[in-house]
């Protein structure tokens, strides 16, 4: 009876712990692509000097609840100065901003992701939103660029300058949630491992 109950103890000290170790994995920052990641880096695109008149808007449908943030990849050309561009994230559905500010050049690394972050929307999970990026009268010469590829399925129209792109900005939608797909596909993977080490335990026995 004893020799039972250590063994039911074990099991449920292991399933609790492997119960844990999933939680905390399943629970961070998730990173939406709103691009096409298999496309190589090296045939990314850009959608020209952000400058003068220059306007940059794409439409994506948000996949996690808890969004917060967004990395945006850029490209400098080399230039550092002191110019300035706006940006917005707004709620197509009822054009509520979420967030605004201003992007300082001499803050963008070539080649890199700059992230924007703004406070947690929680509900986010299949809303529609617009990100623009406007050049705000940046002297042509000063401005920057950023890169586009093919589209993900999350991704929407893309304008450059009220153009319509088939593409979409190399851009990536931060969020802050519970991801039970990573969660039962962890737990399916340490009951296999688990499964695995009994099983050779028994045949080396």
């Amino acid at each position: 009876m004893r020799f039972i109950m250590k063994k039911i103890v074990k099991t449920i000290i292991m399933i609790l712990l492997m119960v844990a170790v999933g939680a905390v994995h399943a629970y961070g920052q998730w990173k939406q692509p709103v691009y096409d990641t298999t496309v190589d880096a090296a045939e990314y695109q850009n959608v020209g000097e952000i400058s003068g008149t220059a306007k940059i808007e794409q439409e994506f449908t948000a996949e996690y609840d808890g969004m917060n943030g967004l990395f945006v990849r850029t490209s400098t050309w080399g230039r550092v100065n002191d110019s300035k561009m706006t940006y917005e994230l707004v709620n197509i559905k009822d054009d509520s901003v979420i967030a605004e500010g201003v992007l300082k050049v001499s803050e963008v690394t070539d080649n890199d992701y700059k992230e924007i972050t703004f406070p947690e929307v929680k509900e986010s999970k299949g809303e529609e939103y617009r990100f623009t990026i406007a050049a705000d009268g940046i002297n042509n010469g000063e401005g920057i660029s950023i890169f586009t590829t093919k589209k993900a399925e999350s991704a929407e129209v893309l304008k450059v300058s009220g153009k319509e792109q088939d593409q979409a900005l190399v851009m990536k939608v931060q969020a802050k949630e519970f991801n039970w797909e990573d969660f039962i596909v962890l737990i399916g993977l340490q009951l296999y491992v688990v499964g695995f080490v009994k099983l050779l335990y028994r045949f080396l026995k």
